[in-house]
């Protein structure tokens, strides 16, 4: 708790260093404590902790969360409701601005080979303004990719609950169950009719997807049309 092991000060700055490490890792990070304090008592946040929850998500943070204000406060659905709204609107701002294509210097450096697919997939994405990035991958090529600042949603599909919980907390990516698919091409059939479904997608829009099987990483990138003949 940085609030109790540093001066009020400094707590700031030392949650944006925090935030920037785990960013150029590409490890997820969650901020959390005080967020909504006052609605322990009160039925609305104050602008500073508006401000607070916001802040978080301009950082980075791939989640922002409750403690106190669900586990004992007077008014815990609307604590949710509030955290909820203001994530909402601060991300909806962001996705309007120019995409940066890639917030870290480590990111745009590295050889590692999930970076480097992180890069292609946010270059594609970014220069075909792609509808969305639907992946059934390497976790570690998600977790680089959720680093990025491309303005797209990031349908992630996984059969194991295990993976599923992790990838759900990464910025951007919306985690999916799925009965493992056999190949690329039955995996791009049967998630583009769920997300059609869904009303995620629809016909001709143009997607990036990236596959990878036998836990191989990402074996295939490519960029097509919702709906065309799957090869």
């Amino acid at each position: 708790d940085l609030a109790i092991e540093l001066d009020f000060a400094r707590v700031p700055v030392e949650q944006r260093r925090i935030q920037a490490a785990c960013e150029r890792a590409a490890i997820p990070c969650i901020v959390a404590t005080q967020m909504l304090q006052s609605m322990m008592e009160a039925p609305l946040p104050t602008r500073a902790e508006a401000s607070d929850v916001a802040s978080a998500i301009f950082g980075g943070a791939d989640a922002v969360m409750l403690s106190g204000e669900t586990a004992a406060g007077k008014y815990p659905l609307d604590s949710v409701s509030a955290m909820r709204r203001i994530a909402e609107e601060t991300e909806s701002w962001l996705c309007k601005q120019p995409a940066r294509a890639l917030r870290s210097r480590e990111l745009v450096e590295s050889d590692e080979p999930a970076a480097v697919l992180a890069r292609s997939m946010a270059q594609m994405a970014t220069e075909s303004h792609a509808r969305a990035i639907i992946a059934w991958t390497d976790p570690r090529s998600l977790r680089f990719i959720s680093q990025t600042d491309v303005n797209v949603p990031i349908y992630a599909f996984g059969a194991s609950d295990a993976e599923l919980r992790t990838l759900a907390l990464l910025r951007g990516v919306r985690a999916i169950r799925m009965a493992h698919p056999s190949d690329s091409r039955d995996f791009v059939r049967v998630a583009e009719r769920m997300l059609r479904d869904a009303r995620l997608l629809t016909t001709r829009d143009r997607v990036v997807v990236a596959t990878g099987f036998a836990g191989q990483g990402t074996e295939r990138l490519w960029l097509r049309q919702v709906g065309a003949r799957a090869v």
